[in-house]
């Protein structure tokens, strides 16, 4: 009996701890797939706030904090890109109306040294919109 009561319980916590797999044609939104780097359409879409920098901070906000030991050298910030242009700083979301996004993606220290060379200490957002030149 207690063999069956084991077995039972070890069928009940894998089974929770399972990934949950989405199908073809399911509305499953990035923060339900844990996308912690990334906002899609349809999260941007049911959002409020006027302007990217207010999107992030609702939503993002582990993307504006500055971590790590280059906190106390850096006086730098997170660097943001249209595409591949570097915008500047945060206060560069702040000029990106939320009706023109169609994704944004946070990028760690080394995937945004890796990608677009040294000097992002904190990291970077990656900004795509409609039209490449709307701002």
């Amino acid at each position: 009996m207690s063999r069956y009561l084991i077995l039972a319980g070890l069928v009940l916590v894998t089974a929770a701890c399972a990934p949950t797999v989405s199908t073809p044609g399911s509305t499953v939104s990035s923060a339900q797939r844990g996308a912690r780097d990334f906002i899609d359409a349809d999260e941007i879409r049911n959002a409020a706030g006027g302007n990217a920098l207010d999107l992030v901070r609702n939503l993002r906000p582990m993307w504006l904090a500055k971590r790590g030991p280059q906190s106390l050298h850096y006086e730098g910030d997170v660097v943001v890109y249209l595409g591949t242009a570097r915008l500047g700083g945060l206060p560069a979301l702040s000029e990106i109306a939320v009706s023109s996004l169609t994704s944004l993606r946070f990028l760690d220290v080394a995937a945004a040294n890796y990608r677009f060379g040294g000097g992002h200490p904190y990291g970077a957002i990656l900004v795509s919109t409609s039209d490449p030149g709307v701002r």
